[in-house]
């Protein structure tokens, strides 16, 4: 029997649950949960639960973004950049932000796959490897 990938499990689950009454929700994710441990899966588990999380922000039109800057942002910057990422994306972004004084000044921006890293540390890399 061939193996699914955290995705397909993910899939799986999101598909059967949308066709679940409530009342019976807790018994499918038992039985789900039972299946992977069946199957020797379990070591799988956080990553059909992130392949989950990205289905869900999908369907409900969201998108998890993270930002790491220098010092702790301003709420207005914070709200800023939310709002200008949420117009050019077309989703939702739920921005989680956080410090890291190694990047010196500026923003590195993830998006899923997608890094954009304007931080003042990789600016100065950059020149260094020039010399």
């Amino acid at each position: 029997m061939r193996k699914l990938s955290p995705k397909q499990y993910a899939q799986a689950f999101f598909d059967a649950y949308k066709e679940t009454p409530q009342e019976h929700a807790a018994a499918l994710i038992e039985q789900f949960i039972l299946m992977l441990k069946k199957k020797r899966d379990m070591k799988k588990a956080p990553r059909i639960l992130n392949a989950l999380h990205q289905l869900i922000n999908d369907r409900d039109g969201k998108m998890d973004v993270s930002a790491v800057s220098a010092h702790k942002m301003a709420p207005e910057l914070h709200s800023s950049l939310a709002a200008d990422l949420s117009a050019a994306l077309k989703k939702d972004v739920i921005l989680a932000a956080s410090e890291n004084p190694q990047v010196i000044g500026g923003v590195r921006i993830q998006i899923g796959d997608t890094l954009i890293d304007g931080t003042v540390r990789t600016q100065l890399e950059k020149l260094q490897s020039t010399f």
